[in-house]
């Protein structure tokens, strides 16, 4: 088949840049890479493995902030994603949380045997979970047999 996405990129409206940069840098580990100014704001984009988190601060200021609750929070729309991650949850769990996380679910297992995690909005928000290990479609299939 032609035509597989070969990466993601996903943008995320903020209200302050330099909050969500140091979460994103400092608390995430991401990587800033690019900075470019826009025809509708401020673009900073970073690396997470092979994908790119953009954060946009617009010219013109957003009204409200993302509806919290993640997937449970009663509204549609992307309401959390997930990051896997090769380091210490616990440490990156408590960077995180320096750096203006609300702690959701703390650090624990998911299947038996399967990876660990936690779950974390960010500063306006943005809910995400955290994961130790490969959670692949091949990785889910093969823990829940």
């Amino acid at each position: 088949m032609t035509g597989k996405p070969r990466s993601l990129e996903m943008g995320i409206v903020v209200h302050d840049m330099e909050v969500m940069t140091r979460f994103y840098e400092e608390g995430l580990g991401c990587t800033r890479i690019a900075e470019q100014e826009r025809g509708v704001g401020l673009m900073r984009r970073f690396t997470c493995g092979d994908a790119q988190i953009k954060l946009i601060r617009m010219t013109k200021n957003p009204d409200g902030l993302t509806a919290p609750g993640g997937a449970g929070g009663g509204v549609a729309g992307l309401r959390w994603f997930s990051v896997t991650i090769e380091a210490d949850l616990a440490e990156v769990l408590e960077r995180c949380v320096a750096c203006g996380a609300n702690v959701v679910v703390p650090v624990s297992g998911t299947y038996p045997g399967g990876p660990n995690y936690f779950v974390v909005e960010d500063p306006e928000q943005n809910r995400f979970e955290v994961l130790d290990s490969d959670l692949s479609y091949e990785a889910v299939q093969a823990m829940t047999r």
